[in-house]
């Protein structure tokens, strides 16, 4: 008997020996999967979250030009377990991939005269995705996380995709592009950063239109599919902004935007590696053109150089030198963060009569005549022995003068120059915008949410002490656009103060025609009014095409 109980003890603890091994593989082969899916499915939900911010701190980057670092967690470890075995950690990879095509913007145009010289026809930039892929060992289905063109999603690999976050490339009228370059690659389980830095930004405000009477055409490479980008853009789709969207060729669609202006900001921000600088593209006259001055007067000249992304370029070396008639005029100059630079241009003591003055300023280049087209500009200047001299309309001993060859546009709207002959200060009261030879014309308006600049208010005049006319008043950042009526006299809302002997440069717009596109002023003539001290001046104020 004692025997057979020795041999039961021995088979309950086989038996409960071999419970236990079976529930140990039963607990390998079943629960550790399933426990491992779930981390490897929250670890892929962080990834997500993580390239969220790395696509923001893309944006921040192209409108902010500081860098923005972010973490992102490429793989995953599993938890320690005593009495099972895990796989090898998960490894991530996330690297950029150069698109096949380029962005595109077609039938575009600035709506600046001397802008539209550089920014018109078809703008062309290459661009890159960012794409993280995990080596999961228990998600299957897990999809790789795009960011693309402002936009971050799924893609799976049965085509399908899933949008993480909307497009921002367009708001209302401002169109935003955020192109990516640069080599980066990481792979591994450890955190990775990645730090956008700024290869062209801030970025800076355009105004553009369409250059023809078609619609402005965006073309985007990308692997969504059309009914994506239909979906991201269905706010405008609705709005009639963009008319339609259609596949394009080499793996693009192409977005059709309305006829109007439009405000455009493009920057290019790197990641990683071989991130070139775009580099200084051309040069704009800034201010200062088309003044008229008296003999042994000085007077300020302001350019500014720019990228192929329209942004400033700061650091470059830019000359000057006169080039018809006499004076002299300081330089070089070294352009600042703004890419503005300037130059003094000092009149001869004595003149005969009037002499016109070129000054030309220019960079890249031994010499003004060696530079190309885009790397040089010319001030037209008039020095003449009996002051600033006036415009048409109203009395010619008038105390306040049109300058003549001031006259321009900016951002579809118009500048032009006046001067305080006398010795004394006076005051500019009020305006009123008689009529224009534009027929189209309907109205004057602008909506910006900046102050004392030109385009941030119907009417700023630059003066010894500036002034606005600003129709939705005070605080300036609260603007909705409220209309300046042709032919009537509105009030300053800051008046402005011109001390004898001194110039004034008067900005007024935008000008608008059909209430939603901005008018093109070149070649037309605007009758505007200053009330200098309560008294009316008005001017002919024709610009040049």
């Amino acid at each position: 008997m004692r025997d057979r109980r020795a041999v039961a003890g021995v088979v309950g603890a086989v038996l409960l020996f071999g419970i236990l091994v079976i529930s140990l593989s039963i607990y390998q082969a079943q629960v550790v999967p399933a426990e491992n899916e779930q981390l490897e499915f929250q670890h892929n939900e962080r990834i997500h979250d993580q390239l969220t911010d790395v696509r923001n701190a893309v944006l921040r980057t192209a409108g902010s030009g500081n860098s923005q670092p972010v973490s992102v967690s490429l793989g995953l470890r599993y938890p320690t377990r005593v009495a099972a075995v895990n796989p090898p950690p998960v490894t991530g990879t996330l690297r950029t991939e150069p698109f096949a095509s380029n962005v595109t913007i077609r039938n575009v145009e600035a709506t600046d005269a001397e802008t539209a010289d550089y920014v018109s026809g078809t703008l062309t930039y290459s661009t890159s995705r960012l794409v993280y892929s995990g080596d999961y060992h228990e998600y299957r289905n897990a999809p790789r996380t795009v960011y693309e063109n402002g936009v971050l999603y799924n893609r799976f690999d049965n085509g399908a995709n899933l949008t993480l976050t909307g497009q921002s490339m367009l708001s209302g009228n401002r169109l935003t592009l955020v192109t990516l370059a640069g080599d980066y690659d990481e792979s591994g389980v450890r955190s990775a950063s990645v730090d956008p830095h700024p290869s062209s930004a801030p970025y800076h405000e355009v105004t553009v239109t369409n250059e023809s009477d078609g619609p402005l055409v965006l073309s985007l490479p990308t692997t969504l599919s059309n009914s994506t980008w239909e979906d991201l853009l269905a706010e405008q789709l609705s709005s009639g902004r963009v008319l339609d969207v259609t596949p394009g060729d080499n793996g693009t669609v192409d977005v059709r935007l309305e006829p109007g202006t439009y405000v455009l900001q493009l920057s290019r921000v790197g990641v990683g590696s071989g991130v070139e600088d775009p580099g200084p593209h051309y040069l704009v006259r800034d201010g200062g053109d088309g003044a008229t001055l008296n003999p042994g007067e000085s007077h300020t000249l302001d350019v500014a150089v720019r990228d192929r992304f329209n942004n400033p370029f700061a650091g470059q070396t830019v000359n000057a030198t006169v080039t018809r008639g006499p004076g002299s005029v300081s330089g070089p100059a070294t352009t600042g963060s703004d890419g503005g630079a300037s130059f003094t241009y000092t009149a001869p003591g004595a003149v005969s009569g009037s002499e016109a003055v070129g000054v030309t300023v220019w960079f890249g280049a031994p010499n003004a005549s060696a530079a190309g087209p885009l790397e040089r500009t010319t001030f037209d200047l008039t020095v003449t022995s009996g002051g600033g001299s006036g415009g048409g309309g109203g009395n010619s001993d008038r105390q306040v003068t049109l300058v003549s060859g001031s006259e321009g546009t900016f951002w579809n709207g118009i500048q032009f120059d006046v001067r305080n002959t006398g010795s004394g200060p006076v005051d500019v009261t009020a305006v009123r915008v008689e009529n224009t030879t534009n027929s189209k014309v309907d109205g004057i308006w602008e909506s910006q949410t900046g102050s004392y600049a030109r385009g941030q208010h119907e009417v700023y005049i630059n003066a010894s002490t500036r002034g606005v006319l600003d129709m939705d008043g005070t605080p300036y950042y609260e603007d909705s656009g409220t209309e300046l009526p042709i032919g009537s006299r509105e009030p300053m809302t800051e008046q402005a103060t011109l001390n004898g002997q001194t110039n004034a440069t008067v900005y007024v717009g935008a000008f608008w025609r059909n209430k939603n596109q901005q008018a093109n002023m070149r070649g037309e003539t605007v009758y505007v009014t200053l009330y200098v001290d309560g008294s009316p001046n008005t001017y002919e104020v024709t610009i040049p095409n």
